[in-house]
């Protein structure tokens, strides 16, 4: 089968934010693909554990199925998690939101654009409390901490940071291997 050159991994579409497959070694490109799958599992995401959220476990047999694991020592994945609630005067303001979504799409570009990011994923706010979450999966840290340091990136969170009531960030590790799989907070 042929791989594509570029796919989709977040929630745009447009060319500058596809991950462009070459740009990862073989067993980051199969975990990649496995997470063009990757789902939610429950309506309360934004409330309970992040794996009883998504289907991670599901992503986990599609990347060891494929073999690329084999014969290598484990990968590791960094995993964020954002855990948000707008304040109601923000979330009320078409203006506010609009303005938000831009400077998400904006800084996703750039961060896909410096390398590492593997998926990105938002869920919809909870219709009671207005409780949502956000994920990145990453290469490595230092991705991720070269990602969150890019210019958009950091005049977005100084623009809109004092938007939120809640703003609480988790970060996992998944360790892959051939056979095993290990899932921790750190």
């Amino acid at each position: 089968m042929t791989r594509p050159k570029a796919i989709v991994a977040s929630p745009y579409t447009e060319e500058e934010h596809l991950l462009d497959l070459s740009s990862l070694d073989a067993v980051y490109q199969e975990i990649a693909l496995a997470l063009t799958d990757f789902r939610s599992t429950s309506d309360k995401y934004a409330f309970i554990d992040y794996l009883s959220s998504f289907n991670v476990a599901a992503i986990v047999a599609q990347v060891q199925q494929s073999g690329r694991l084999a014969n290598q020592p484990p990968t590791k994945i960094y995993v964020i998690a954002f855990r948000l609630i707008l304040k109601r005067e923000v979330a009320q303001n078409p203006q506010n939101t609009r303005l938000l979504f831009d400077f998400d799409k904006r800084s996703h570009a750039e961060a896909n654009a410096l390398g590492g990011l593997l998926k990105y994923w938002y869920g919809k706010p909870d219709p009671e409390t207005g409780q949502n979450l956000a994920t990145c999966w990453w290469r490595n840290p230092q991705d991720a901490q070269k990602g969150g340091t890019g210019k958009m990136h950091q005049a977005s969170v100084a623009k809109v940071r004092n938007w939120y009531e809640l703003w609480r960030v988790e970060q996992y590790e998944l360790e892959l291997g051939a056979n095993h799989w290990h899932w921790r907070e750190i």
